[in-house]
């Protein structure tokens, strides 16, 4: 039969950008199943020396000390 698992149908929102918004990261659920927005709007705030890449990459890396046990990939883009 058809269980859980992989499915091809995206989860996503809309938003439209204000002149508040700073930046928009794209991740896997292996990073939003153990990570909260608030913990990653904080982790990048606190980034902002960094590169994107350096700070999409702290992102992962918190995921993974936070016991993700799935896939995880980050991108960051900065306005």
């Amino acid at each position: 039969g058809t269980g859980g698992g992989v499915t091809a149908e995206p989860s996503y929102v809309t938003h439209d950008l204000s002149p508040h918004d700073c930046f928009l990261i794209l991740a896997s659920d292996g990073v939003w199943d153990v990570v909260t927005e608030q913990q990653a709007q904080e982790l990048v705030l606190a980034s902002s020396a960094l590169s994107t890449t350096e700070a999409a990459e702290k992102l992962v890396q918190m995921a993974i000390h936070n016991g993700t046990r799935d896939n995880v990939s980050a991108l960051l883009i900065r306005f």
